[in-house]
């Protein structure tokens, strides 16, 4: 259970809000590369469009995590070009904190001790801490690309896919009805071993002008561990705020 709250954190930190693999998108044919455009545009507009998105500089974020019969209190600290901060409490056994202060991460657990991020896991996380990632997807998941058009849970998706170099696989489904985020996948290296992550975007809330989902429901599959399930659940969402002196600081 310590280990799975450890890593429940990390993937929180990381933004895995990949299972299978399927066969590489074509990230060169012209065609190809349009749809690709176009799914991200409409995703962006989905959203609230480009001007609405870069308005908004930092969230601060209070939810519930659900898991293992037991309900946590989470605080997701995040801003502009690239900064977050988790914070989950344990009752009886203490505070898990995540931090990534736009070049370096560190984890604080009472349970595995401190730790600094590095290699595929420190990429994965900043890549995910990008304050304006819906803006920026093609360059921070390169090669991005259109895989196909499928049926989700009987709607039809626009699924895009990028394979980095260091192994990390990313796959990421869009609403064709409406565009949004509907479900991504994730596949990287993380201290706790191989990482699988399936995640489920739902409810999505107009605040400040861009649609934000509150509700996350996540599958998590890690080397030598029993697949879990969890729900985030947002309860609090404020932008453009004041936020605490120090909180991407390294934690001491």
């Amino acid at each position: 259970m310590k280990s799975l709250l450890v890593l429940t954190a990390t993937l929180l930190s990381a933004g895995c809000l990949g299972l299978p693999r399927a066969q590489a998108a074509d990230a060169v044919n012209p065609a190809n590369d349009a749809r690709c455009d176009a799914v991200l545009q409409k995703f962006v507009q989905a959203l609230g469009g480009r001007e609405a998105l870069e308005k908004i500089t930092n969230s601060l974020a209070n939810a519930t995590v659900t898991m293992a019969g037991m309900e946590l209190p989470l605080e997701l600290y995040r801003a502009a070009p690239a900064q977050q901060a988790t914070r989950i409490e344990i009752p009886g056994m203490g505070v898990v904190r995540e931090v990534f202060d736009g070049q370096r991460a560190w984890s604080v657990n009472p349970f595995a001790g401190d730790t600094e991020k590095s290699g595929e896991e420190l990429a994965k996380t900043a890549r995910d801490a990008a304050f304006h990632q819906p803006l920026r997807m093609k360059e921070l998941f390169a090669p991005l690309a259109y895989l196909r058009a499928q049926k989700l849970d009987g709607r039809e998706a626009e699924v895009l896919e990028a394979r980095m170099a260091a192994g990390a696989v990313e796959r990421f489904y869009f609403g064709a009805d409406n565009g949004l985020l509907v479900r991504r996948d994730s596949e990287f290296a993380a201290a706790a071993g191989r990482v699988k992550t399936e995640s489920l975007f739902e409810d999505y809330r107009v605040v400040d002008g861009v649609r934000q989902p509150h509700l996350m429901r996540l599958k998590i599959e890690a080397a030598d561990q029993a697949p879990m399930e969890l729900q985030i659940k947002i309860t609090a969402l404020r932008q453009n705020v004041t936020l605490p002196a120090n909180v991407f600081a390294k934690p001491q």
